[in-house]
């Protein structure tokens, strides 16, 4: 009987995701196709400052007569970003040839500000790869707050080139056309919420009536693995944040390890390299942070390695990789021991490097049984 329901709750749950999809991601008879994509980009265009030209720019790219919103979309950022990237490549020339100080420092400034909008641009593109939408807006809303800082210094002086004044309001438009289409994916999952929650509501219904057996094996080869760790409780917390874990085998629970220890890096190196820096008083203390900076950049080598030999097989690498990241984790927190900071910035660093360590040590532990079993 409890197996029953629970079978007849899962299909229930999955014939409400399949009623929830938007049509524009499910297959549609081809006669229709064309046509419903016209008025999609239509429809998106009209919202932007300039409806014409948006067509004009979206239209160039071959993708758009077949994409659907989400499509729509990656086409505006890959033009962006090449818009992008021309300009900033232009103004580098500028400098470069330019014999006017004043020039110099003007275009040095718009080229500072499109390096920072290609920055936005490339956490734009993971975003997108993550399907947040409502963290898209915030950084092309940060990218196009650059370029007005540039389009002003343009407009003040009649000497600059007009190619570039009007590139740079074209890039402007390009920014515009991405928000818009942001904007209407993050509205559309919203509009989705309640069916999901629905269907969430469902799938924990039918849990309660499956085998209490089931919920006891979840996480047994993650429990093995970290009871082999330097911190058992603190590993299980950490690993169980992805849920691949809770039926992974040595192999899926290294993966994963590798993922959370590569992205838990980057953090640290993102806040040595930005605020956290910029936050420290003591000239001792900013030296210290240099040196952990470089340690982390190490890290995220060793750690790109690591990924490509887990996918290539290379047990004994991974290994190998792992101790050096570790080693370099504890140069790093050493550094910071010297300084006895009590910052919040600093002791976050010391705890994250600790979770770094931690991780490196469960990649070790999966290396080591993938060894034994060849």
């Amino acid at each position: 009987m409890a197996s029953t329901f629970a079978t007849l709750s899962v299909l229930l749950c999955l014939s409400l995701l399949f009623m929830s999809i938007d049509p524009s991601f499910a297959g549609h008879h081809h006669k229709n196709h064309d046509k419903r994509n016209k008025s999609r980009l239509k429809k998106m265009c009209s919202k932007t400052s300039d409806s014409k030209l948006c067509l004009d720019f979206m239209k160039s790219d071959s993708r758009t007569s077949s994409a659907d919103n989400r499509g729509l979309l990656e086409v505006a950022i890959d033009l962006a970003y090449s818009k992008a990237t021309d300009i900033h490549k232009d103004f580098n020339s500028l400098y470069d040839s330019s014999g006017d100080y004043k020039l110099k420092d003007r275009y040095n400034s718009c080229s500072k500000n499109y390096h920072d909008t290609i920055r936005n641009l490339d956490l734009v593109k993971k975003l997108f790869n993550d399907r947040d939408y409502k963290r898209i807006e915030v950084q092309i809303s940060d990218s196009v707050e650059e370029i007005r800082d540039c389009k002003n210094q343009l407009e003040n002086n009649e000497n600059d080139s007009r190619d570039l004044k009007k590139r740079t309001k074209e890039f402007e438009l390009l920014c515009d056309v991405v928000k818009v289409s942001a904007k209407y994916l993050e509205e559309k999952m919203a509009s989705s919420s309640a069916m999901l929650v629905s269907l969430a509501l469902l799938l924990i219904i039918s849990t309660l009536f499956i085998s209490p057996s089931v919920a006891q094996q979840q996480h047994a080869q993650l429990k093995k693995i970290c009871s082999r760790t330097f911190n058992t409780d603190w590993c299980m917390k950490l690993m169980k944040k992805d849920s691949r874990t809770s039926d992974a085998d040595d192999r899926g629970i290294a993966e994963v390890a590798i993922d959370l220890a590569y992205s838990t890096a980057q953090d640290v190196q993102n806040q040595l390299n930005a605020r956290l820096y910029k936050d420290a008083d003591e000239p001792e203390l900013k030296d210290e942070i240099v040196a952990c900076s470089k340690n982390y950049d190490d890290v995220m080598k060793d750690l790109k390695r690591t990924k490509k030999h887990f996918s290539d097989g290379y047990i004994e690498r991974i290994t190998a990789e792992a101790e050096d990241v570790i080693q370099e984790v504890n140069e790093c927190d050493d550094q910071l021991e010297k300084q006895k900071s009590s910052s919040r910035g600093t002791k976050r660093i010391r705890k994250m490097n600790d979770a770094v360590e931690l991780l490196c040590d469960v990649i070790k532990v999966c290396a080591s049984d993938s060894g034994d079993d060849d």
